[in-house]
């Protein structure tokens, strides 16, 4: 069936927290503190179903994480793994990466983690 591409632009950035376990990516990584967020795939379970119902499907995700800590290099084969179980597409279709902040704003001072991501999605054409 033909489609109609469209690109998804996200960004979101939260403090970390005491109390709280740090999730990324559907991941558990340890680290002495959380984020104050309140869902990790719970939205992109919520897309996903959005988009099947208009017949729409994601394409590819690439998301980059923006931290000075933790590292999440060894959590990213576990994260594209989860992130493409909630989206419903191969772990081969979503990249994450990630990326310091060069020391400034919340995430570059160690205050908290930022988040981007893209996202390609297949729309039906109407005939």
């Amino acid at each position: 069936m033909p489609s109609s591409l469209r690109i998804g632009l996200g960004f979101d950035v939260h403090p970390f927290v005491s109390g709280r376990p740090l999730k990324l990516g559907g991941v558990a990584i340890p680290h002495p503190v959380g984020l104050a967020g309140h869902s990790d795939l719970d939205l992109l379970r919520q897309v996903r179903e959005r988009l099947a119902r208009k017949g729409a499907r994601i394409v590819n995700v690439d998301a980059v994480v923006i931290a000075e800590a933790p590292r999440i290099a060894p959590y990213v084969d576990m994260m594209r793994a989860r992130i493409g179980e909630a989206l419903g597409v191969s772990a081969d279709a979503v990249s994450v990466e990630g990326t310091t902040g060069g020391r400034l704003g919340v995430a570059g001072g160690g205050e908290g983690i930022a988040a981007q991501a893209v996202c390609l999605v297949a729309l039906p054409v109407s005939a």
